[in-house]
């Protein structure tokens, strides 16, 4: 198995690019003895042809609970997000 990564963006301002807050149910936010998360990774993996090192078609995933069809469309509207936010980089 051979896994290679690449950042494509690091957000340095400190800035939580979703918006979320560090709030947890409680209401406490960092530093009131709460468990806020300080980092977080999306990962997107792509099958690679060995032989041509190019991508290559597998079959699709289905999201089967409530809780996956929920994440993929998370995935979606944060892919649509970073596509936008391109687009407007470069046009800019």
């Amino acid at each position: 198995m051979e896994i290679r990564m690449q950042i494509h963006e690091v957000n340095t301002n400190g800035d939580d690019s979703d918006d979320n807050d560090d709030n947890d149910d409680d209401g406490k936010g960092a530093g009131e003895n709460s468990h806020s998360h300080w980092l977080e990774g999306y990962f997107t993996f792509v099958a690679v042809d060995p032989e041509t090192n190019r991508p290559v078609k597998i079959c699709p995933l289905f999201p089967e609970t409530s809780e996956e069809r929920a994440l993929f469309e998370l995935g979606s509207l944060k892919s649509k997000r970073k596509k936008k936010l391109r687009r407007k980089l470069h046009v800019g």
